[in-house]
């Protein structure tokens, strides 16, 4: 049987990088975020949206998600045509 995850604790002086670009409302007002972003804790993009951020410093080895690009995940390289 499937497990939910659990929401990740977010320290609000800690830094965090986004591994995917996104945007939510949060509160009433709309935050956006960029891959590779670093922001604080206490950012409402990161309280709002936790799941689209790791702790700064994780090494790709201990569990820093890898996000899909679009044009990879379009483009599947030269024999496919891809000009980008």
């Amino acid at each position: 049987m499937p497990r939910a995850a659990k929401k990740p604790k977010i320290e609000k002086d800690a830094v965090y990088v986004c591994w995917m670009a996104g945007s939510a409302e949060v509160d009433g007002e709309t935050v956006g975020f960029h891959e590779g972003e670093r922001l604080r804790g206490d950012s409402a993009a990161v309280q709002g949206c936790p799941q689209y951020f790791f702790a700064d410093g994780l090494a790709a080895a201990s569990g820093r998600p890898t996000g899909i690009r679009w044009r990879d995940r379009l483009c599947l390289g030269e024999a496919a045509g891809c000009s980008m």
